[in-house]
C-alpha cells in the first residue's frame, strides 16, 4: 500500500473487522530506506470470534522522515529484506 489513505482505510478495516488487533513488533531493523519489522497480529474476530495469531514481517519505507510505503505480511525477516534490497 502506499499513501496515508492507503494505510488508513486498512486500519480502518482491521478495527471494523476485529474486536481487538494488536500488533506486537519484536524488533526495527534499519535497511535503509526501509525499516523491517518482524511483528506478531493477533485478535478475535468481531463476528465470528475466530482467533488470528499471524507471525510475519512488514516493510515500511521511509523518505525524508515520514512513512511512503508499507508492505505487509512477508512470510520472515529473510524475506522482508531480500525485497527491501531488490526495491532500491
Amino acid at each position: 500500500m502506499r499513501g496515508h489513505a492507503a494505510i488508513f482505510a486498512l486500519w480502518k478495516q482491521w478495527l471494523q473487522t476485529f474486536d481487538d488487533v494488536t500488533v506486537e513488533v519484536y524488533e526495527y531493523i534499519d535497511a535503509h530506506p526501509w525499516v523491517v519489522c518482524p511483528s506478531r497480529w493477533h485478535g478475535t474476530g468481531r463476528q465470528s470470534g475466530a482467533a488470528i495469531d499471524l507471525r510475519v514481517a512488514d516493510a515500511i519505507k521511509v523518505e525524508e522522515g515520514k512513512i511512503v510505503c508499507v508492505v505487509l505480511g512477508y512470510p520472515d525477516t529473510d524475506a522482508a529484506l531480500k525485497a527491501a534490497e531488490l526495491s532500491q
